[in-house]
């Protein structure tokens, strides 16, 4: 009876020990299972966090890193998939909020980043028809979370307007600006005005990219500006011409008036009476009954037309032509025999040369 008692305990002790056994091996795999799990977890916050860091320039998270792409934001939000899977406690479900809100807002400026960069190329402007007022408005959303992002976004579509007023303002230089064709009433001002907006920019990729329409500005004032001097240069040389003339007929004048003035005193002279009546009634006589073998004399011609006269050229010829020269300038007159009478036939301006007769 002793013994069946003593077996009794002994399998009810051993079958009691087997169910502790069981029991505690179970817990251990429940507290390995959750060690596991939890190391899971951790690893999964931290690849989490780490895809997300990488998608920024700077631990604070308000730049973007300039190597991000869809690609990364994509992976960031799988690793944050798989988070949503997992046991995770109050402190680690707080931790996957933070992340989604990040990975969201990263998505949001990155959208607004590739916008304005597509518009903004190279640090130069795209092209003359943007807008940036979609971008601006996202950007308001963005403000309180990412400033540094938000200042860094504006000052680019600051640049992007300022090139753009630049490049509307260059069209109002050129009737074709395709082919280059500049207005006539494009001043050298103007110009100049307009070149020292482009210098004080910042960007030399979009100065560079003006290079051609300002060669071609300068190259049209600079033309203008010749055509313009060589019509006062003409001007002048006509003003000058004229005023020689002017000089020249001046001249003639007072040449005529004086040797009309010498002709009427010598007139004056020879009337006054020298002879009785009964001489000056015989001289009358004299006259009135003059014969080819005395022939009447010509009254002698006055100014330019006299000087002709007396020249020795006269009695050889029936037509003169004479060169009146006042330094450079001069006038060229036509003189032409009618009877006894030399007359100027043509009167015009001339040119002697550069340095005039010597």
């Amino acid at each position: 009876m002793n013994k069946k008692r003593k077996l009794f305990i002994a399998i009810l002790a051993l079958f009691l020990f087997l169910i502790a056994s069981g029991i505690s091996l179970h817990q251990y795999q429940i507290n390995v299972q959750a060690k596991e799990s939890q190391e899971e977890i951790k690893e999964a916050l931290t690849a989490t966090r780490n895809k997300i860091e990488q998608l920024y320039s700077d631990g604070k998270t308000q730049l973007l890193n300039p190597s991000i792409t869809k690609e990364k934001i994509t992976e960031a939000e799988q690793s944050l998939q798989l988070l949503s899977d997992l046991d995770l406690s109050d402190t680690q479900k707080k931790d996957r909020n933070d992340f989604s809100k990040k990975i969201k807002m990263t998505k949001q400026m990155f959208s607004i980043q590739s916008s304005i960069h597509s518009k903004f190329k190279n640090e130069k402007i795209a092209s003359t028809d943007i807008d940036f007022s979609k971008e601006e408005k996202e950007l308001v959303d963005l403000i309180q979370n990412k400033p540094v992002f938000v200042k860094k976004m504006t000052e680019i579509i600051e640049q992007g307007k300022t090139q753009l007023a630049i490049k509307n303002e260059l069209m109002l230089f050129f009737n074709d600006l395709d082919n280059l064709e500049v207005k006539e009433t494009i001043s050298r001002t103007q110009y100049h005005s307009f070149k020292e907006k482009i210098d004080s920019l910042p960007s030399e990729n979009f100065k560079e990219s003006l290079t051609e329409q300002l060669v071609a500005i300068q190259k049209a004032i600079d033309k203008k500006e010749i055509k313009e001097q060589q019509e006062k240069e003409r001007a002048a040389i006509q003003k000058e011409r004229e005023e020689a003339d002017e000089q020249l007929k001046s001249e003639a004048e007072k040449e005529l008036n004086k040797e009309i003035s010498v002709s009427t005193d010598s007139s004056i002279s020879t009337s006054l009476p020298s002879s009785t009546p009964k001489e000056t009634k015989q001289s009358q006589t004299n006259t009135d009954s003059s014969s080819p073998s005395n022939p009447v004399v010509p009254t002698q011609q006055v100014g330019i037309e006299g000087l002709i006269s007396r020249s020795s050229t006269s009695t050889r010829t029936n037509q003169i032509i004479g060169v009146v020269a006042n330094g450079s300038s001069s006038t060229v007159y036509l003189f032409e025999k009618n009877g006894e009478q030399w007359q100027t036939m043509l009167s015009v301006p001339g040119r002697v040369g550069y340095n005039g007769v010597g």
